[in-house]
Order: C-alpha cells, then sequence, then structure tokens
C-alpha cells in the first residue's frame, strides 16, 4: 500500500510539473522579432531604418572615401529630457 501511495504522488507531481512548464513556455512564446532593421543603399546614400521604431538613420557618403561619422551609430530615440 505504501508503494501505491508513492507511485500515485509521483504520477501527480509529474503531471503537474509538466503543466507548469507548459504554461510557462507558452506565456513566453511571444513574436519573433524578425528584420528589425533593414538597409538601404543608393549612389550615395546610406540608410538604415529600424521597423519597429520608424527611426532613421542616414549618411551622405562620398564614393571612394572612407565613412568615418562618429554620430552615425549614436542613439536617435529622444532622452528622457526632452
Amino acid at each position: 500500500m505504501k508503494a501505491a501511495f508513492n507511485l500515485k504522488s509521483l504520477l501527480i507531481g509529474s503531471v503537474l510539473t509538466l503543466f507548469v512548464f507548459l504554461a510557462i513556455g507558452a506565456s513566453l512564446n511571444g513574436p519573433p522579432q524578425v528584420d528589425r532593421f533593414r538597409i538601404a543603399t543608393s549612389a550615395n546614400h546610406l540608410f538604415v531604418i529600424d521597423t519597429t521604431t520608424g527611426q532613421v538613420w542616414g549618411k551622405y557618403v562620398i564614393p571612394r572615401q572612407d565613412m568615418q561619422d562618429q554620430d552615425f551609430m549614436g542613439p536617435r530615440l529622444p532622452s528622457e529630457k526632452d
């Protein structure tokens, strides 16, 4: 009788644990973040577009020169002070 009780408890515990894991997995399963950033170029321009926020970074590029702009990769979202 004692072995049957332990087997019953083990089975109930396993089922409840499985249910908890499935519930947590279902709640954390959001849509994947795919294609957030897009890059567009032309002969003299470079654009990086954040499709989530709509923010666009743009840079005019002179052909055959290094593109060195310290502010290009900086944050573009408004700060908390604004």
